[in-house]
């Protein structure tokens, strides 16, 4: 709450916790000292030493996708994207990339590919195939943007899903989880082998995910 000068010389106001006046003409602040005798209670410092290390366990992973055959598992753990036997085994990564959140994989019907988008603050994302087997990476779109929730037609020819601008979004973790607060996002579809983007209609705050599955 700034203050006036009687006279109109200066102002008086506070930051960096100080309290100083500041004079109209040349814009020089001079301090005015002050002190005061405070108690104060403070509680424990809530502060606790986590160390990672260059190997530790994943304790929880996301869009968990069984193949169709229920053989085959795709997730995403620390946003990235994994395959692995239903049976047992240990999962494998899809990519080496680094500084990419790959998400919502989809199998395709005949359980031969998987299907998932990825995202980067700086550029956007793509749709990307796989094998099941997790060797033959393609990328299937030739646009950055934001993709989500891709799944594929039940005769496997086409990729439906959820597409909008790549702008960075701040809440990009609720875009993930179906909330769509930030748009516009539409309804869309590509060949199953890549291409084109073809948009269906404009989704705006309705959930992707719901829609693509129905």
């Amino acid at each position: 709450n700034p203050a006036w000068m009687r006279d109109g010389s200066a102002i008086l106001t506070n930051y960096g916790g100080k309290i100083w006046k500041i004079d109209v003409t040349s814009g020089q602040a001079t301090l005015i000292p002050f002190s005061a005798d405070v108690e104060q209670y403070l509680g424990p410092l809530s502060r606790f030493q986590y160390p990672i290390t260059d190997t530790f366990l994943a304790r929880q992973i996301r869009d968990a996708t069984p193949s169709p055959d229920v053989r085959r598992l795709a997730f995403t753990a620390l946003d990235k994207l994994y395959l692995t036997d239903l049976s047992g085994g240990t999962p494998s990564r899809v990519t080496t990339a680094a500084q990419v959140v790959e998400h919502s994989p989809t199998w395709s019907p005949d359980g031969k590919y998987v299907v998932f988008a990825t995202w980067t603050d700086d550029a956007g994302g793509d749709l990307y195939r796989v094998n099941a087997d997790g060797a033959g990476l393609r990328k299937l779109t030739s646009t950055p943007s934001f993709y989500v929730s891709p799944v594929y037609a039940p005769d496997g020819r086409r990729i439906v899903f959820g597409t909008g601008p790549w702008v960075p979004r701040r809440n990009f973790v609720d875009q993930l989880s179906g909330a769509m607060d930030e748009g516009p996002l539409s309804l869309a579809w590509m060949d199953a082998d890549g291409g084109e983007v073809h948009e269906i209609v404009e989704v705006k705050r309705r959930r992707v995910s719901a829609v693509v599955e129905t």
